[in-house]
């Protein structure tokens, strides 16, 4: 048996995630996409993060996403976290965000709230409701050996079952997006970050190679 099989056979996925893992699920987010995910990189954001962290578990409660655990020890090395999204949502969204004191986490979800309010899929793709992958994440240990596109693969089934014609997510980074794109997800939208997302006619978020651009990604299922 090959390394890259036997690393495989060793994760095994779980859906729904009980609450009593919501505890695990943030402590691996925070060593691993927290720190490491473009945006968040960029703009520095603290980690632990009241914001984000409250974001997640109401992500989590929306029990649409999955984990990946070791099978030996039980450790939480992988998730999607999903949720649905309906028209008003955004809207919704920013309003609360304004409420935040945390500069750097309102930096970040204004950028991506904005975005997408702006290519509005609700009216592109005529649906009322829209299954949405917010964060992809594996243990840095793991990474290669297949754990995000079973995750994605898994999630493909819970869009199914929720009835949802349009799956998207915005993907900042280039691993993220090669995933996406391996699992059947097409571009609807591609900012670079150092041309065309700027302010004050400089770049919004100094991101460090090799990721280039920001993509919403979709994935139409029949």
């Amino acid at each position: 048996m090959s390394q890259l099989t036997s690393k495989a056979d060793a994760i095994r996925l779980i859906y729904p995630i009980p609450q009593n893992r919501y505890g695990d699920i943030i402590t691996h987010l925070r060593s691993n996409f927290f720190l490491e995910e473009p945006l968040n990189k960029a703009v520095e954001l603290s980690s632990p993060n009241v914001d984000l962290e409250a974001t997640i578990l109401d992500t989590l409660h929306e029990n649409l996403s999955i984990m990946a655990l070791k099978s030996d020890t039980e450790q939480v090395v992988g998730a999607v976290l999903n949720g649905i999204i309906v028209p008003g949502d955004i809207l919704k969204a920013q309003e609360k965000l304004e409420k935040s004191n945390d500069e750097k986490f309102k930096k970040i979800f204004s950028f991506l709230y904005k975005t997408n309010e702006k290519i509005d899929l609700f009216t592109r793709y005529n649906v009322d409701k829209i299954f949405e992958g917010r964060i992809l994440s594996v243990d840095a240990s793991l990474r290669g050996y297949g754990i995000g596109k079973r995750l994605l693969v898994q999630s493909e089934e819970i869009v199914r079952r929720e009835n949802c014609k349009i799956w998207k997510m915005d993907v900042t980074g280039i691993y993220s997006q090669r995933i996406a794109e391996s699992n059947g997800f097409e571009t609807v939208l591609e900012l670079q970050y150092e041309t065309e997302v700027i302010e004050n006619g400089q770049p919004l978020f100094n991101i460090p190679p090799p990721h280039k651009s920001f993509k919403i990604v979709v994935k139409y299922l029949n």
